[in-house]
């Protein structure tokens, strides 16, 4: 199961998760080391929490709790005797922890649709999607606004909005030089 899960994960672009990084990817690569596998290959990772917990100001960070605040529905909440059961074996109990975990991904995915435009760092989506540097690298969409200039001490960047996501971009750069001698 652990080779399927390595071989699965290692196609992919990039991984949407709820506190991945932090647990789901570190206990993975424990496993598969444990067991004698070769880890995870390095895949960008797109963390809802780290979102949540730079971008939003809520009591708390769970995705439990931040879906619940965006009003997306958790299909079936875990309480611990459940886990305690599935570990020991209880057939019904791992069929009711399958089933959660196939919802949860659902939420996360709601989650993820709503919040995505406060995304600041992760992979260029669009890359990934093969539409080239032209999308929004949040969601890929190619209903890019252009509004107005984003300055650093020696660049000047077109600033664009998602008209789908509402993400904020940059194009590349342009030399300030240029725009003082004017």
């Amino acid at each position: 199961m652990l080779k399927d899960v390595r071989d699965e994960l290692s196609k992919a672009g990039a991984l949407i998760s709820w506190y991945g990084p932090g647990f789901d990817i570190k206990y993975i690569n424990t496993r598969l080391i444990g067991h004698r596998l070769t880890a995870l290959p390095p895949i960008p990772n797109i963390d809802g929490w780290r979102i949540a917990k730079e971008k939003m100001k809520l009591t708390s960070n769970r995705l439990a709790s931040v879906s619940s605040f965006l009003g997306v529905k958790e299909k079936t909440p875990l309480n611990g005797p459940i886990w305690i059961k599935a570990s020991a074996g209880d057939p019904s109990a791992l069929k009711y922890i399958i089933t959660h975990c196939k919802q949860d991904v659902i939420v996360l995915e709601e989650v993820y649709e709503l919040i995505k435009g406060l995304a600041s760092t992760g992979p260029n989506i669009a890359l990934i999607k093969d539409m080239g540097v032209d999308g929004c690298p949040r969601c890929g969409e190619t209903r890019l606004q252009s509004r107005g200039f984003r300055f650093t001490i020696s660049q000047r960047y077109k600033r664009f909005q998602c008209q789908a996501c509402g993400a904020w971009s940059h194009g590349k750069p342009e030399s300030i030089k240029g725009i003082i001698a004017r």
